[in-house]
Formats: structure tokens, C-alpha cells, sequence
């Protein structure tokens, strides 16, 4: 007997079990670090495995929703429904996928997932995704006032290191309501 519901891709799930899960991910990998593994660059030297585990999954994490924009094609943006996976990726659909990741990126900052969270960022505005100007043009207001101020914000050299992130003051919510 095969069960009633069988997910094809992760848009299949909800955005916050997504964050969810993304979220345990991380915390595996994390756990796994050893403090000596941070002492003299050792990643650099191959002797610390578990940092690079850590820096290839968020490598894995951004390449995987870059390329969800660039080749979803299996929702009707208007239905939220699926459609043929022969078709070409449309501005609609990518801007669909765009902005689910815009939401999953907010409830990873929600739960404090930011190296997740900047892995999603950086699948947002790497060059490839930049020059997608239909794309761009199709999104919801809210979610381009996301990536124009938040994401901007999120880069900004005042936050060098991982210190910056503790002495943020969020301006406004990053959660966004998209329709």
C-alpha cells in the first residue's frame, strides 16, 4: 500500500517545516564541531572535518535554491498547483519560487538559523539571480522590500564576524507577508 502523500520536491512542505528542518540540519552539523577544530585556520590544514562539513553544507544549502529559482517550473503561480515539468521556467514561476525561499530565509531568522539563513540570502542575490529582471519585476511588493532592505541590510559591512549578528537591532520584522 503506498501511502496518499508523496512529496517530489521541497516546496511539497510547509515554509516554516521547511526552516524547521533546515534548522536541524545546521544544529547536527554544528554539534559535531570540535573547539580545537577552531584553533590555527585548522580547516584550512584539512584537520578540521567537521568545519568543513559545516561549510560545504552551506554551500549544498545555497547552490540548491539558486538553482530552485532558476529551474522550478512546477507551479502555477495563480493556482499554486503543478504543472508540467516539460514547460520552461516562466518569471511568474521563478518569482513563486523567489519568494517561498524570501519566507523560509524569515523563519530561519525567527529561530535564530543564520548560517542557513545567509545561505538562502546569498541564493537570493548571487549574479545569476540578480539578472533575472522579469523574474524581479514579477514579485510582491513585500517580498521586494525584503530583498532591497533586509537582505541589503544583512550585508552590510558593519557586520563583519559573527560578533555584528549579536549587537543587530532589527529596524522592522524580517517576517513578510506575501499573498
Amino acid at each position: 500500500m503506498q501511502p496518499k502523500f508523496q512529496p517530489s520536491t521541497i516546496f511539497d512542505f510547509d515554509d516554516e517545516e521547511i526552516a524547521r528542518q533546515l534548522t536541524l540540519m545546521d544544529l547536527a552539523l554544528f554539534q559535531n564541531i570540535q573547539p580545537t577544530e577552531f584553533f590555527g585556520q585548522a580547516w584550512v590544514k584539512q584537520k578540521a572535518p567537521n568545519i568543513k562539513a559545516y561549510i560545504e553544507h552551506f554551500d549544498r544549502t545555497a547552490t540548491a535554491f539558486e538553482s530552485a529559482i532558476l529551474l522550478q517550473v512546477r507551479y502555477n503561480h495563480s493556482l499554486f498547483q503543478r504543472v508540467s515539468n516539460t514547460c520552461q521556467p516562466t518569471a511568474v514561476g521563478r518569482s513563486f519560487v523567489f519568494s517561498r525561499i524570501t519566507r523560509i530565509a524569515a523563519y530561519l531568522r525567527q529561530m535564530n538559523t543564520f548560517n542557513t539563513m545567509m545561505a538562502l540570502k546569498c541564493a537570493l542575490t548571487h549574479n545569476t539571480i540578480k539578472r533575472l529582471k522579469l523574474t524581479m519585476n514579477e514579485l510582491p511588493e513585500p517580498v521586494k522590500s525584503v530583498c532591497l532592505n533586509d537582505l541589503h541590510f544583512l550585508h552590510n559591512s558593519q557586520l563583519s564576524g559573527v560578533s555584528g549578528y549579536g549587537n543587530v537591532t532589527w529596524k522592522r520584522e524580517f517576517i513578510c507577508e506575501v499573498s
